[in-house]
């Protein structure tokens, strides 16, 4: 009752988020509008100018175009004094003027004939609404980062913005109260693809190339003015149509200032969410905290007043929590899973990070900034329960991460007259892992599909060095009607590692019982390059009355490849490998962005608007790993039929079937050839990478000084889809067959026959000669999404509002393609997933005695319920005529995606302070209540159903494998001088 009278609520109350759009990207924004005399004729000539502490220079001044028209733009955040001067009228000043990363002011002045000296101070409130730009984006301001309850990452700001989707992380994808950590998580909006994620500070990238969503630079909130969230209809200066975040970093001033923050928790102010529908599920202990706390310190000031500026910081950060029905293995050294229920698995993570950022006013036309940071970070018991794909692990089973990461930054900036500004950047990042097995794994890994678990040891370990350099650069021409920017973003580095196995085998089996081994040619060093990723664009914001085009254009180039590689022997391939360098891939691309705002009544308070956008995929390293010879061809996998003592009797150099093994399934298992290739037209051609164009319109309404509402509606098609064919298999070289769906209530398909089911034929295995290609050479694919946003922004006296509802629906459709690639298995090709809606708003409100109480709200889908059941050679011969050709079981799906949905989550986290002051200082106490209402959602679940036959039939499936942790109360404390 509780969770339905809360979605409820949240329904009426309907806080909307209002997004925000944009001209320049890296953490400023522009104030810009006309100036008419009484008569209402354009004033040309007129001088604007804009000053502000945040800047160090002061003062920023243009002049009014022919039709009365200014611009002024790369104003940092902060709030501005706007004034207008022109001989013979009178002087105009306008304060209050807040400018956030990425927006727009419009600010307007009448002047009447007069004395210069005479200065009329104009009262009007600051605008809330952009009327000059169709990009949207979200704004997290320091404000709001300090006052609403979130875990003070960068994805705890962006989960909360509407119709955004969390994943990708290593721990829960639902955070309360911070205890998803620093967890790699990637967010994505409006059909936009997690993967297109991308990652910024001060305009420029931090990814790492194997996850270039994501970065492995610690990132402590206090360090940071504000979070440039992009949703939609991002600039030319955007290489992908997913979610861009910008972290614009704080910097001095010309008076110290500091700023103190911690909070802590602790495991008795947590309560237990552990239903009894929960246990009857089969979850036994829920995820739930061990420890919990964070601390911030930050400080900056002038070394030279309106000369050099610093600011610097210091974060330290741990979450330590309890993963949700998971165990320690009593002895990780031999087969058959048994976990010591008296000792629950622990996901242990702690980093720390310290930051140093300089301004100086080298000259009155050049201003130059340099940004360090050193971070460390460990997540000791790395992908320990369930990861975002594949089976659950056992804690020995997880990875010992530890990652020192290094930033440096600098950045040059030069308004050499009112109309013309040059800016340019570079940056460093090198980042280094050691992902290792953790001390107690010393037998090989085995993955048991019968109960969803791996044990032992992890996957392949690694040491790695990742070196990323990325430079950005533009001019900006800007009079009154026109503000045009060109430059360019460029990134290059590589992904140089080393990994390791141990034992240099996977052993599979099905309810303890084996069914194949996987040969690893470990250890083995690789190294995969982008040489560059190159974006160079041009955009132009041209202002006709009340029109605004946005009409932009940006030239992709990528190129990935890799040099050449030397591999000695190893365990399984006893002889020198020598491998030539090749080039991956190198697209060329050409993308508009275009789009429209239309001040509606010329009063700065509706606007109409509307985009085009075509964006690239995002790519890392990826496309050249994929072919690179000592991955493709450095594992085989061989059918294993034990006789019992759990003992390979056979010998894995002879690839024919012996023993109790089957055939290898890849034949240049070890080889130095070159088995996977891209095709030529694909790989090297112009308009061939994978893209997608995003469509949006919608109108923005201020009802009231400071608060606007909008709707808006969005549409993504993706194209140049890629595929991989194995040349040397055909369609006609499987043999179909089909199997029983097991007798159980809960399967959509109880008892039904399951066609549609395909082996290889025996004398085709392990013939791997494949091609990446563009799915077009074979028929039409599709993906779309459609949804629609309605939102609202409110910042009024004592009161923040932000919130909103998104619905949105996907289509994918690859009917075409897959009956003509090497596998003829075309089950679940065309998917209409049901309409998903979200429900978020977040708030605050200063009430008497300097008491303020904030609060957020989400109410989002709950996860899809897969499923994939594990059948024998028993239960296929019937159908098939034959057993498996290279396997002792199949895994096949038993229900259709988007048919089925774990039930919907709702979480309101709450916060109390109390503000206290003692001259300069400013004190608050808080107290934080996250997920109120001790909701017990679950946020993943088994999807394998486990073996289809006997007495262990589908008891894996649907077991929770993490809940939404209990109701915690934090306490913390943040000082300000």
């Amino acid at each position: 009752m509780a969770r339905a009278l809360i979605a409820r609520l949240g329904l009426i109350v309907l806080f909307f988020m209002m997004p925000t759009s944009a001209w320049a990207q890296t953490g400023s924004g522009i104030i810009a509008g006309g100036v008419r005399d009484a008569t209402g004729a354009v004033l040309p000539g007129v001088t604007v100018e804009a000053s502000s502490p945040a800047l160090i220079e002061k003062v920023r001044s243009v002049v009014t175009d022919g039709e009365g028209q200014y611009k002024i733009v790369e104003l940092r955040p902060g709030t501005y004094t706007v004034t207008f001067t022109l001989t013979g009228f009178n002087t105009v000043r306008r304060e209050g003027i807040e400018i956030t990363t990425g927006f727009t002011a419009s600010v307007n002045a009448e002047l009447k004939v007069g004395e210069v000296s005479v200065t009329i101070d104009v009262s009007g409130q600051s605008p809330v609404g952009d009327v000059h730009n169709s990009r949207q984006q979200v704004i997290v301001s320091r404000e709001v980062a300090d006052t609403v309850p979130t875990g003070k990452q960068y994805q705890n700001m962006a989960e909360l913005i509407p119709g955004m989707v969390t994943g990708q992380g290593q721990t829960i994808s639902q955070d309360v109260g911070g205890l998803s950590g620093q967890s790699f998580m990637s967010v994505a909006i409006h059909g936009g693809r997690q993967t297109d994620q991308r990652l910024e500070v001060s305009g420029m990238s931090v990814i790492t190339w194997t996850r270039p969503d994501t970065t492995t630079l610690t990132l402590s909130d206090g360090n940071f003015e504000e979070y440039v969230i992009d949703t939609a209809a991002k600039s030319a200066e955007s290489q992908t149509g997913g979610v861009r975040i910008n972290m614009i970093p704080r910097q001095g001033g010309n008076t110290f200032n500091g700023a103190l923050f911690a909070n802590v928790a602790v495991v008795d102010w947590q309560a237990d969410n552990l239903s009894d529908e929960l246990k009857q599920k089969g979850l036994k202990d829920p995820n739930k905290l061990k420890s919990l706390w964070s601390i911030n310190p930050t400080f900056g000031g002038p070394i030279k007043k309106d000369k050099l500026w610093f600011f610097a910081g210091f974060g330290y950060n741990r979450v330590d929590q309890y993963v949700a029905g998971l165990y320690l293995t009593k002895d990780p050294t031999v087969w058959g899973y048994v976990p010591d229920v008296a000792q629950q698995a622990v996901s242990d993570e702690y980093e720390h990070d310290e930051t140093v950022h300089l301004t100086w006013q080298a000259t009155p036309r050049n201003k130059i900034t340099a940004y360090y940071a050193h971070g460390f970070s460990c997540h000791c018991h790395a992908l320990v329960g369930s990861p975002v794909a594949g089976p659950a692990r056992a804690p020995e089973a997880s990875i010992l991460a530890k990652i020192p990461t290094n930033l440096y930054q600098a950045t040059w900036t030069s308004p050499f007259n009112s109309r013309l500004l040059f800016e340019a950047g570079a940056a460093y990042v090198v980042q280094n892992f050691s992902d290792r097995n953790q001390p107690e794994s010393v037998a090989p890994r085995i993955v048991d599909t019968g109960i969803n678990l791996s044990y032992r040891a992890g996957d392949v370990n690694f040491d790695a060095h990742v070196p990323l350099w990325t430079s950005r650069g533009s001019v900006n021409y800007v009079t009154g009607s026109h503000a045009l920017k060109v430059g360019y973003n460029w990134v290059a580095g590589s992904y140089q590692n080393t990994s390791y196995l141990v034992g240099n085998t996977i052993f599979t089996a099905l309810n303890d019982v084996p069914t194949q081994v996987e040969y690893r040619g470990t250890p083995v060093p690789t190294n995969n390059r982008v040489r560059p990723d190159l974006g160079i664009f041009a955009e132009d914001l041209w202002t006709l009355n009340r029109l605004t085009m946005k009409l932009g254009l940006r030239f992709d180039y990528f190129r990935a490849d890799y040099p050449d590689q030397t591999v000695a022997p190893t365990q399984y391939v006893p002889t020198t490998r020598n491998f030539p360098g090749l080039e991956a891939v190198s697209w060329k691309d050409l993308n508009p962005r275009l789009g429209v705002a239309y001040d509606l009544f010329g009063n700065g308070k509706t606007a109409l608007k509307a985009s085009a956008n075509r964006y690239v995929s995002g790519e890392g390293t990826g496309r050249a790993s994929t072919i690179n010879p000592i991955a493709s061809n450095n594992s085989m996998i061989r059918r294993w039929t034990d006789n019992g003592d759990r003992i390979v009797q056979g010998d894995p150099f002879n690839p024919a079937e012996n023993g109790e093994l089957g055939a290898s399934n890849n034949l240049n298992f070890g080889k130095p050839v070159i088995s996977f290739r891209y095709d030529p037209d694909w790989a090297f051609g112009f308009a061939k990478r994978p893209y997608n164009w995003e469509f949006s319109t919608g109108v923005q309404h201020e009802l009231i000084t400071r608060m606007s509402v909008s709707a808006s509606y969005f549409r993504r098609i993706y194209g140049n889809f890629d595929v991989t064919d194995n040349l040397s298999v055909g369609p006609a070289d499987y043999d179909g067959y089909c199997v029983t769906a097991p007798a159980d209530a809960r399967l959509p398909g109880s008892g039904q026959q399951v066609c549609g089911l395909f082996d290889l034929k025996k004398e085709k295995v392990g013939q791997i000669n494949r091609i990446g290609t563009g799915a077009s050479k074979f028929g039409n694919q599709y993906e779309h999404w459609s949804g629609v946003d309605l939102t609202m922004n409110a910042r009024l006296p004592k009161v923040v509002l932000q919130g909103g509802v998104a619905i949105g629906k996907q289509m994918t459709d690859n009917c075409d393609v897959l009956p003509k690639i090497d596998s003829p298995d075309a089950r679940f090709c065309h998917i209409d997933y049901a309409f998903l809606t979200q429900v978020k708003f977040l708030g605050s409100y200063t009430l008497p005695w300097d008491v303020q109480v904030a609060a957020t709200f989400q109410s989002i889908p709950g996860p899809q319920i897969l499923a994939s059941g594990t059948y024998t050679n028993a239960q296929i011969q019937p159908s098939l005529g034959r057993p498996l050709s290279s396997g002792s079981t199949a895994t096949v799906s038993l229900v259709e995606p988007g048919t089925l949905y774990v039930e919907r989550l709702n979480q309101v986290d709450l916060r109390f302070t109390k503000i206290f002051r003692a001259g300069i200082a400013r004190f608050r106490g808080m107290v934080d209540l996250y997920n109120v209402f001790n909701d017990n959602t679950v946020l993943k679940q088994s999807d394998a159903y486990g073996a289809t036959i006997g007495p262990a039939t589908g008891s894996a499936w649907q077991v929770p494998q993490a809940i939404i942790p209990g109701r915690v109360v934090k306490f913390g404390v943040q000082v300000n001088f």
